[in-house]
């Protein structure tokens, strides 16, 4: 498959967590003591994240639900995460599957007393539901086989080499054909 478009959409919080701020009982674990929230809208469908790897000098973990308003304690947790892979001092990164315009709620903690300055940057990644619709006109069509037959041959990195393996050939035309119609 084809990798998805990276979106142009990131934005960041800079801001102070200070010690001793309690958290209500939605707490994604018992052990945070402090934090501070957010609430971001979607600026893409794909793949969102939110994360302090790098940006805050202190321990921290992220929590993402669905909504705007602060969660309840029966609220279902989209993504939890208490020191990230490859990240420094302890601190956080956290992805969800995210919908275009949908607001979710993101809450920064640090267990126990910690407290500090950082940045919690968030980006989202769209991902293309229909990635055989070479000419972007919602459906799979003769157009979009035409523009394939035209790159037929190695073409690494080419709209039209639907499987991603370097090569426009008849893979990627035989998945064309299976999407042949309206896009999802």
């Amino acid at each position: 498959m084809r990798e998805p478009t990276a979106s142009a959409s990131a934005s960041s919080i800079r801001g102070s967590l200070v010690a001793g701020t309690t958290m209500n009982s939605s707490a994604p674990s018992a052990s945070t003591a402090s934090s501070r929230s957010t609430s971001r809208e979607a600026s893409c469908s794909g793949i969102a994240s939110a994360s302090t790897c790098g940006t805050a000098g202190f321990d921290t973990n992220i929590a993402v639900y669905d909504g705007a308003a602060c969660p309840g304690a029966s609220t279902a947790v989209l993504a939890c995460n208490d020191t990230g892979a490859g990240c420094d001092s302890g601190t956080s990164t956290v992805e969800w599957e995210a919908v275009e315009g949908a607001t979710y709620y993101i809450r920064l903690g640090s267990p126990g007393a910690g407290a500090g300055t950082g940045t919690l940057v968030t980006s989202c990644t769209a991902v293309n539901p229909c990635p055989a619709d070479l000419d972007g006109d919602g459906a799979v069509g003769a157009s979009d086989v035409s523009f394939a037959l035209l790159d037929f041959g190695a073409c690494p990195g080419c709209q039209s080499d639907v499987d991603g393996d370097g090569i426009t050939g008849a893979s990627d035309v035989s998945l064309m054909l299976l999407d042949f119609g309206p896009c999802p």
